[in-house]
């Protein structure tokens, strides 16, 4: 187990949609990798919901649908990786963190 603010090792592997973590694999969905792999892009930086939306499914615009679906999406990767390495920046978007809190 990950002590406190303990790095820990993400390797995505988007040719597999496998996302390794401290070694362990984890299949992700083609959406779910396209949402981690723009998130470690920007790690350490807050990532706007309607950025999310377009690099995933290419609507300009959020609206109560495409908001559904983005929530729906986050919380599967959370289930998948820990809720700790995906965090919502309120009102904004969401931002990656690899470390343990």
């Amino acid at each position: 187990m990950n002590t406190i603010n303990e790095k820990i090792f993400l390797c995505l592997d988007t040719k597999n949609h496998n996302l390794l973590i401290n070694n362990q694999e984890i299949y992700l969905t083609k959406q779910e990798m396209l949402l981690v792999a723009l998130l470690m892009e920007r790690q350490g930086y807050c990532v706007k919901s309607e950025e999310i939306e377009y690099h995933i499914w290419e609507h300009d615009s959020m609206d109560f649908d495409c908001l559904h679906r983005l929530k729906t999406l986050i919380y599967a990767v959370r289930k998948k990786i820990g809720k700790q390495h995906i965090k919502n920046c309120h009102g904004f978007g969401y931002k990656i963190i690899l470390y343990n809190q």
